[in-house]
């Protein structure tokens, strides 16, 4: 999935503490006009923001290469960490850098990224991203577990919650924006050290992310992906 790199990404960031000499930075997709008599998308199979059914599949496309596309596939394999019930996603296509769950307590909708030796850092951060049930202007602060022994926390709110958008020939509606800032302490202040943009569709998932790596207010790093093909069981 492209957010799983934009996470190898950050760890490897976070592990030099450098300030990279080339900036790479790649315009996110831009919304189409919207049309709302255009063929938009079905009503949903499932109430969920995250659908986690056994065998349910989404491609997604990277913004910066056009034959860059990953598929995601859900698993009935599950792991508890905190309290919260995790599904793990498999990579079936593209690049697979490690295990995708997505996990669910109450309303509170959360992503477990992990890694060990493949980045050299060990890390284990809970991001809460999305809450269903409260309104536009919604924020959070929680913490989030640790990268290399550092702590970490999640800065989120909800943008937009209903809203309709157009991507490459597809409109969905009963969009959720939300943004998220992951932050680590470093030397005592909490730093920013990488911007979340999610949109999801209820009953299909996550359709349009944007994501930026950045540090001491400077991006060194972005990019979009946006989904192509989804079959929800």
């Amino acid at each position: 999935m492209p957010l799983s790199r934009l996470w190898t990404l950050s760890l490897v960031f976070f592990t030099a503490l450098t300030v990279v000499s080339c900036q790479k930075e790649i315009n996110p997709l831009e919304e189409e006009e919207n049309n709302t008599g255009e063929p938009g998308t079905e009503t949903p199979v499932s109430e969920s923001y995250l659908p986690h059914s056994k065998g349910s599949s989404w491609t997604y496309q990277d913004s910066a290469l056009a034959d860059l596309k990953t598929t995601m596939v859900a698993t009935d394999e599950t792991k508890t960490v905190n309290g919260i019930t995790y599904h793990r996603y498999e990579i079936t296509e593209g690049i697979d850098e490690g295990e995708i769950f997505y996990g669910k307590l109450k309303n509170d909708y959360y992503l477990l990224l992990q890694a060990g030796e493949l980045v050299g850092v060990n890390a284990e951060i809970n991001m809460l991203i999305l809450n269903d049930k409260e309104g536009v202007g919604y924020s959070w602060t929680k913490d989030a577990g640790s990268v290399g022994g550092l702590p970490a926390r999640i800065k989120g709110s909800i943008k937009e919650k209903g809203s309709t958008h157009t991507w490459q020939g597809t409109t969905y509606r009963n969009l959720i924006y939300t943004v998220v800032d992951l932050e680590y302490n470093m030397l005592g202040s909490w730093t920013s050290v990488g911007t979340y943009h999610f949109y999801f569709a209820k009953g299909i998932g996550l359709v349009k992310s944007n994501n930026e790596l950045s540090l001491l207010g400077q991006t060194y790093f972005a990019n979009a992906s946006y989904l192509v093909d989804y079959t929800i069981k």
